[in-house]
């Protein structure tokens, strides 16, 4: 009896809404179903390390093993109402009836023109930890 016998990966892989996550439960799906790790990695064009890697993280930890691990490197120069206060601002603003996004490049720009109260550092662009929701 494996750990794969347990659990229904389909629903969980509907559910998901991290990419990344999705990602490794098809794989454990792939894997269920009778394919092996260089299989699933071929068919998710992923790389066999990383299939690798989640499965036996899968096994020592079951889908908690999955989750990603808090990445190092520099902090976002935004506390958490600034980055809710941009957030707001920028779907607020982004949402054209002639359709359009805000790229990196219009966000620069748009950063150049917020109104004082929103005119912080731009070395949030550069941050990995800054999302915008």
């Amino acid at each position: 009896m494996t750990p794969f016998d347990h659990i229904d990966f389909k629903p969980l892989i509907a559910k998901e809404t991290n990419g990344r996550m999705r990602v490794r439960l098809m794989a454990l799906s792939h894997i269920k179903e009778g394919a092996n790790n260089a299989q699933a990695a071929r068919n998710l064009h992923i790389s066999r390390r990383s299939v690798n890697d989640r499965v036996k993280r899968f096994y020592e930890n079951g889908l908690d093993g999955l989750k990603e691990k808090p990445r190092s490197g520099r902090p976002c120069a935004l506390n958490g109402s600034q980055l809710a206060q941009l957030g707001e601002y920028v779907r607020n603003n982004s949402i054209k009836e002639n359709g359009g996004r805000l790229s990196d490049l219009k966000l620069k720009l748009l950063l150049l023109i917020l109104p004082k109260s929103l005119r912080w550092s731009t070395r949030f662009l550069m941050c990995t930890d800054c999302f915008i929701s």
